[in-house]
Formats: C-alpha cells, sequence, structure tokens
C-alpha cells in the first residue's frame, strides 16, 4: 500500500512542494468501527505507513470509510468534518495540509497511460473514469439536495395528516 502511495504521488511532478509542509508530521487515521490505525509519516518526497507509532500523532483523523470515500469524492471535503462524519483532533493545520495535498496533486494519468497504450486509447480509458467520476459526485450531490428536501418537506406532511 505504502509503496502504491508514493508512486501515485510520484506522477505529480510538484508533490514536493506539498510533501515539504508536512515532513516530520505524524497523521494518524483510524477507520471505524475496525477500530484499525495506521500512521502516515510524510517526509519531502514520499509517506512512509507504519501500523504503530511511538511518539504522539500531530493530528489524528477518526472516521468510516465511507466518509473518507466521500471527503475525498466531494468537492467541499471539509463539510465531512464540520458535519461529524470525520473527526480531527490535533493539530488541524497540518490536517488541512494533508488534505490538500490530495486536492491539488495535478496528475495526468492519461499522459502516464499513453506510454503504454497509445494516445487514442489512453483518452478513450480517461474518458471513460472522468465520466464516472462525475457520475459520482452528480449523484452524491442530488441524493443531498433531495434528502435535504425530504428532511424540510416531510415534518409538514406529517402535521398536515395529523390534523
Amino acid at each position: 500500500m505504502e509503496t502504491a502511495l508514493n508512486r501515485y504521488l510520484a506522477l505529480d511532478q510538484n508533490s514536493s512542494v506539498f510533501m515539504a509542509p508536512l515532513a516530520g508530521k505524524v497523521i494518524a487515521i483510524t477507520v471505524l468501527p475496525f477500530a484499525e490505525t495506521i500512521y502516515l509519516c510524510p517526509s519531502s518526497d514520499s509517506i512512509q505507513l507504519l501500523d504503530y507509532c511511538l511518539s504522539q500523532p500531530d493530528t489524528q483523523m477518526t472516521g468510516s470509510v465511507f466518509a473518507f470515500g466521500l471527503m475525498g469524492l466531494s468537492s467541499k471535503p471539509m463539510r465531512s468534518i464540520f458535519s461529524g462524519e470525520v473527526k480531527i483532533e490535533g493539530d488541524m493545520n497540518t490536517g488541512r495540509k494533508f488534505q490538500e495535498l490530495f486536492e491539488k496533486l495535478d496528475i495526468n494519468l492519461e499522459q502516464h497511460l499513453a506510454r503504454y497504450t497509445g494516445d487514442n486509447i489512453a483518452h478513450n480509458i480517461s474518458q471513460f473514469f472522468r465520466s464516472g467520476q462525475n457520475w459520482s459526485k452528480e449523484s452524491i450531490e442530488t441524493f443531498r439536495l433531495n434528502a435535504s428536501e425530504f428532511l424540510q418537506e416531510e415534518p409538514v406532511i406529517y402535521l398536515l395528516r395529523l390534523k
């Protein structure tokens, strides 16, 4: 997992710019309901993953796999923190810089894929994944709007039925 993460980060030539403020920090991520914690120790060019850490983490993030996934897909990832789906403790600045690292990565996967498949196939594959990502974002936003509308209108309908 560590190798895959670092290879992914290396796909952006400027990732070290975003990694530098995190160098030497420890970020603990606890996934619920498993209560498993993984410790991320960034340097200026990679992230080391540890099962345990003797020192106190600078930032502790706790949430479900679903909450972390939504945080990654959302155009407003801080909403997961403010809604309580992801709990963050410790140095908020470190937590924010860690989140920004993945927000600001600019990876042209199409370019890297083209080396192996050719331009046309790489473009088609990229379009397929982009449309899937767009569909996911639109679906999440539609669900959010529908749930909000339901929660606003359902109490009124219920009260009218009582009369």
